[in-house]
């Protein structure tokens, strides 16, 4: 700036010397000489010291350009240290119901790799984790009542992840809002299951209910269930698992924009296509999004019943074990472990002192489990007597309305 102040004040003084020299013209010459003077002199003289300040201020125009702020110009600032970013605010959308469907998906970060071990310590465990879990009442709902009264005995058996199912009607919202923040308290690891057929799924409703149980705890939300059974989808026809992974992706990203887990959908034991087919393709389609968010973030339910043949639990490949065969499937297809929780399991149909002992065989046996093993939460807590109309899943029950069976007692015995 200073060089331009004088590029300025020379021009003028240029200008100045121009017009007094002038002026002792006008005194000292003749009139006539004046008057050529005057009318070209004149008009030469000035049209140099003009042409002076122009040429001064033309040369420093990049003075000039540097002093003055630009809009297009970007500033020039010290990169912050890793440490010191800034991290983004995650943005929750609050959808109206007058929402035909959900904005784009925020863009995916570009691939990175994602080890198995470095992978598995972003997942959240519950304090005193020990892998312990069982499936909450099969209904979508309970009472408060029927909270109060079995939340302490998840506590007493040291249960420490509970499965429960979440509606998706309007009513459905609010439902489990009493049971989530009764397991938070007590240091248990919800995991929701949203019920819906596959490929219904409401998106805009569906981020409402994201939106809501993850600010009261919720990290780990299984989307769909069994997809290798016809009926579990809309339309009642089968679809291919590169179907299935598809309409997954688009409910998984939602969850994920939440900074909360999606759960890929548990296969059925007997579905119509067999499991280890249906998974195999599966994590195949899914292989084009690795290392993004979705995927570094997702996990697999599991349904690993099983009926003891072996007369032993956790040797039983088929049934317990089932989820080291999607292992294998995972780092074949994936070149990682998918982390796993099991939703549904346990031996419903087998008589009540086996079932208690093959159960706490498992659970013992959680102690030395595989570090992608996150849980294991056999079918079920109860069904008649919290509220369940379904006689199919009375079997399976640990509380009955008259007895409660073997298995809690041996379960609270536990370390």
């Amino acid at each position: 700036m200073p060089e331009l102040y004088v590029a300025v004040l020379t021009g003028w003084i240029a200008v100045l010397v121009i017009r007094a020299t002038l002026s002792a013209l006008d005194q000292w010459l003749p009139a006539w000489v004046a008057l050529v003077v005057s009318r070209i002199v004149r008009r030469v003289l000035l049209l140099s010291g003009c042409a002076v300040l122009v040429i001064l201020v033309g040369q420093l125009m990049p003075v000039l350009a540097e002093a003055l702020p630009d809009a297009t110009r970007q500033p020039e600032v010290t990169p912050l240290s890793s440490a010191e970013q800034p991290q983004p605010t995650p943005v929750r959308v609050v959808a109206s119901q007058s929402i035909p469907t959900r904005p784009r998906a925020p863009t995916q970060p570009a691939a990175i790799p994602s080890p198995p071990l470095t992978n598995l310590k972003r997942f959240p465990r519950p304090p005193g984790d020990n892998g312990r879990g069982l499936h909450w009442f099969p209904t979508t709902s309970q009472s408060p009542g029927v909270v109060d009264r079995f939340v302490p005995e998840l506590v007493a058996m040291r249960i420490k992840w509970v499965a429960f199912a979440q509606g998706m009607e309007d009513y459905h919202l609010h439902a489990n809002e009493y049971l989530v923040r009764a397991l938070v308290q007590n240091n248990i690891m919800p995991v929701m299951r949203v019920e819906s057929p596959v490929g219904a799924l409401d998106l805009v409703r569906f981020e409402r209910v994201v939106a809501l149980y993850r600010a009261l705890g919720v990290m780990y939300i299984q989307i769909y269930n069994e997809p290798n059974l016809s009926k579990e989808w809309s339309d009642r026809k089968l679809g291919s698992p590169e179907r299935f992974a598809a309409v997954w992706l688009e409910a998984a990203e939602i969850v994920v924009s939440h900074n909360a887990w999606p759960g890929l959908a548990a296969m059925s034991p007997q579905g119509e296509q067999s499991d280890d087919e249906y998974v195999a393709r599966m994590f195949a389609a899914l292989r084009t999004r690795k290392g993004t968010e979705v995927i570094n973030r997702m996990w697999l339910s599991v349904h690993n019943y099983t009926g003891g043949t072996t007369g032993s639990i956790v040797a039983d490949e088929i049934g317990y074990g089932r989820y080291r065969l999607y292992a294998q499937l995972s780092q074949s297809r994936l070149g990682w472990i998918v982390p796993m929780i099991g939703t549904e399991g346990g031996t419903p149909h087998a008589p009540a002192e086996s079932q208690a002992r093959w159960i706490v065989e498992a659970f013992r046996s959680l102690l030395q489990r595989e570090p992608y093993w996150l849980a294991y939460s056999p079918w079920l807590i109860g069904n008649t007597i919290g509220g369940g109309e379904d006689p199919r899943w009375e079997p399976g029950s640990w509380f009955k309305p008259d007895h409660v069976e073997p298995v809690v007692d041996l379960v609270k015995q536990l370390p």
